[in-house]
């Protein structure tokens, strides 16, 4: 897999998504959602390699989907106890 600095400094969806290991879908969510930064010129979408550096960085910070799995654990746990 190519490195970060091997990518040029605005990347398509499609390259950021295969940088992050995520689907192309999931990158424009983030785009469109402001999750993550982006530029667009008419149809096109461009996201800065400065802007796939900071959601690295807030993934590993923030452990992304570890919140959502103990929302579930604890619901799951909830339910039975009501039976």
């Amino acid at each position: 897999m190519p490195e970060i600095a091997d990518y040029p400094p605005f990347l398509t969806p499609k390259q950021t998504a295969e940088l992050l290991q995520v689907s192309e879908y999931q990158v424009r969510e983030w785009a469109r959602t402001r999750q993550i930064d982006s530029m667009k010129a008419g149809r096109l979408v461009r996201i800065p390699k400065a802007a796939i550096l900071a959601r690295i960085q807030t993934a590993v910070e923030e452990e992304p989907g570890m919140k959502e799995l103990e929302r579930h654990l604890r619901q799951t746990k909830r339910k039975k106890a009501a039976r």
